[in-house]
């Protein structure tokens, strides 16, 4: 996950009332960056622009996981106990 400096960090997403709202708010977001990028680079789309964006989109769900959602799932089994 790449790190920016606090001072140039803005939130890109509000606070959505659904998940629906925020998947939304997250494919035009990424649609929006694709679409300026083809415009920027004059360039004919290729499939390595389309296989980026979901790259950066499974590297942020990673880095979701990771910090999120194993500390949580290693709180549950502590509390509650393991599966296995």
């Amino acid at each position: 996950m790449p790190y920016i400096p606090q001072k140039d960090r803005e939130p890109a997403i509000d606070m959505f009332a659904d998940s629906g709202d925020f998947a939304f708010k997250l494919t035009d977001d990424i649609l929006e960056h694709l679409s300026q990028r083809f415009q920027l680079d004059s360039t004919p789309r290729r499939f390595q622009h389309y296989a980026s964006a979901v790259g950066v989109i499974e590297l942020v769900k990673l880095e979701l996981w990771r910090r999120l959602i194993v500390p949580y799932e290693e709180e549950k089994i502590k509390k509650d106990g393991d599966v296995f």
